[in-house]
């Protein structure tokens, strides 16, 4: 006679299924510290703000399908780090400053990490429906480099500038799978342009082309997006060695 009841769920299962929203947890978690930590400023600027709601709401769904631990874990404390460069880069070079004058505020550095999330899953899409050889995606992202080297021309007289373009050469010389990274830039692009529209229009960073916002902005989330993957792939292969032992 066949056992109709129901088969008991692996402990193990369970555990996966908690520890695969790790990455979203992490990441949702530093924003809570956010909102606690800077509520009442942000609060004021941007408390009927009804594009920012859907603009984050958008985010942490993007971030919920597809989770892997294994992949989400280290991205976002890679696209926190890379994120606070980014920020301290740009404000201090002058290319854009946000509305409270910091360089860079803290409280913008947590979205770096929701984004990254978010684009790896937009990418996932994009890679179903676009294919690019190596070639084809250095090309890409070659033109973007010198897009964005003209866009921060007027800050090549610090170090960090040669720091940041040496940064996107490399990344672009060292693609190997055009079929992850090109999505992964197009993607980065999307949802960087729907960041930075609200940013721009809200007032809350402004940059010194002006523009609402500047094209090649958006496109430079893509470029980070692509080079946020390389430092994950590094973290894996540390990590790997360190596991065997």
């Amino acid at each position: 006679m066949r056992d109709s009841s129901p088969s008991p769920v692996s402990p193990t299962s369970d555990r996966d299924l908690v520890r695969s929203f790790a990455g979203p947890g992490l990441a949702t978690l530093a924003c809570l510290v956010v909102a606690v930590g800077w509520g009442p400023l942000l609060y004021t600027h941007f408390a009927d703000d009804y594009l920012l709601r859907l603009v984050w709401g958008s985010l942490v769904l993007f971030t919920l399908v597809n989770r892997d631990a294994d992949h989400d874990v280290p991205l976002v404390f890679v696209a926190a780090a890379g994120g606070l460069c980014i920020e301290a880069w740009g404000t201090t070079t002058g290319l854009w400053h946000y509305f409270t004058d910091e360089r860079p505020p803290p409280w913008i550095i947590p979205a770096w990490p929701m984004a990254a999330l978010a684009t790896l899953r937009l990418a996932g899409l994009f890679q179903r429906r676009l294919t690019g050889g190596p070639w084809v995606t250095r090309a890409v992202l070659a033109a973007f480099t010198a897009w964005m080297a003209h866009f921060l021309w007027p800050s090549i007289e610090v170090w960090t500038s040669w720091v940041v373009l040496a940064l996107m050469i490399g990344v672009t010389v060292t693609v190997r799978r055009g079929s992850r990274d090109l999505p992964l830039f197009l993607a980065g692009a999307a949802i960087g342009w729907w960041l930075e529209y609200w940013g721009t229009t809200s007032g809350c960073w402004t940059y010194y082309t002006g523009g609402t916002p500047p094209l090649v902005t958006a496109f430079a989330h893509g470029m980070a997006t692509v080079a946020f993957e390389r430092g994950v792939l590094l973290v894996q292969r540390v990590r790997r060695p360190a596991l065997a032992s």
